[in-house]
């Protein structure tokens, strides 16, 4: 009964001023930064895991920890892991996440002052998203818990479902290397507050710094998020979060309370900001394996205590388009086992999700 009151109380709340977090001296912040961006000529000399330790490095923001280029942790992300990312062949059939390599490479290729300001420029984003970071991780340190199947949404059967939200929102990738204008024009298109202008890709490719070389980076996805539509206004400012230490019970309620199916929190009807490896092995309607991907959550499904965990999402890619071998259609609206997703966002080495 305490972790149900818990977290029935987290889900439906999220303090604009946590008495721990205190005011952040977000100069003092910023001069950490500056002070800590390793610099070109220091790079240069350095190995790949020396490389990535310093480029994604970890900054405390009070009681929440982030990670440049990875998001809000809840623990230290594995170097080792995004090393050998770094040094991996590129995929044959990337779809437009921005995998590993070209972050890497893309940062090694800034100056000194302009590395410095996109951290900063990521760090701004993160600060805006603190207190949500906060009621997210002790939501996750509850459903970590043995306490979880007899907590939160185990109450599920009694209210209904699935929760699903944006029905008809759903569209497909313009171009090989656009799932991020694809999946933010998705977003945008079904955010309650838009103003009725369906925005190209080209245009959202070029306010999330979309390249043919590099593709799309999830924090661009989470900062245009928060500044071009209203859906923050439901869930508060959206984060980057690291996925890595969560268990299966973690990942399925944190779709269930984004998309609004807690009934402690059915105010609360927000997309995620999917970040998987779009493999066969995870997404079957595929006949070809490819990179780092984006997608839409968008609903979620436990008809009861015995039921396979569902998410429901949209599928922004179409091999169809791209490969003469394949006859059928592979975007559109989706289901996925829970169990099966948190695997496919495991994969990739970045570990992340926007939510």
């Amino acid at each position: 009964m305490t972790a149900l009151m818990s977290l029935g109380a987290l889900a439906s709340t999220a303090p604009a001023h946590a008495t721990d977090v205190g005011t952040l001296d977000t100069s003092a912040i910023a001069a950490e930064v500056a002070a800590t961006s390793p610099s070109s000529a220091e790079l240069a000399e350095l190995s790949t895991l020396d490389q990535v330790t310093k480029l994604n490095r970890c900054v405390d923001l009070a009681t929440e920890r982030y990670c440049i280029g990875l998001g809000f942790v809840d623990v230290d992300p594995s170097y080792e892991r995004l090393a050998n990312a770094a040094n991996a062949a590129p995929v044959s059939d990337p779809t437009g996440a921005m995998s590993t390599a070209d972050w890497v490479r893309t940062r090694l290729e800034m100056s000194d002052a302009e590395r410095i300001k996109a951290e900063q420029d990521e760090i701004d984003v993160a600060l805006a998203g603190v207190e949500k970071a906060r009621t997210e991780r002790l939501r996750t340190e509850l459903t970590q818990s043995g306490d979880f199947g007899q907590a939160d949404v185990g109450t599920q059967a009694a209210v209904g479902g699935p929760y699903t939200i944006m029905t008809g929102y759903q569209t497909k990738q313009g171009k090989t290397y656009y799932c991020g204008p694809a999946t933010m024009q998705s977003i945008d298109w079904g955010d309650p507050g838009d103003d009725g202008v369906k925005d190209t890709q080209n245009v959202w490719a070029d306010i999330l710094g979309t390249t043919a070389g590099s593709g799309t980076g999830i924090s661009a996805l989470v900062s245009t998020t928060n500044s071009s539509t209203t859906w923050d206004n439901y869930v508060n400012s959206y984060i980057v979060g690291s996925v890595s230490s969560w268990n299966t019970a973690t990942w399925y309620d944190k779709h269930w309370n984004h998309f609004g199916g807690n009934p402690n929190a059915r105010s609360r009807k927000a997309p995620i900001i999917e970040h998987v490896m779009l493999k066969k092995a995870y997404f079957p309607y595929l006949k070809y394996d490819h990179g780092g991907h984006f997608q839409v959550g968008r609903g979620a499904k436990w008809a009861s205590e015995t039921d396979p965990k569902t998410i429901y999402y949209f599928e922004v890619y179409n091999e169809n388009d791209w490969y003469s071998s394949v006859t059928t259609d592979t975007w559109g609206p989706r289901t996925i086992a829970s169990s099966t997703y948190l695997n496919a966002t495991k994969a990739h080495a970045q570990q992340n999700i926007g939510y």
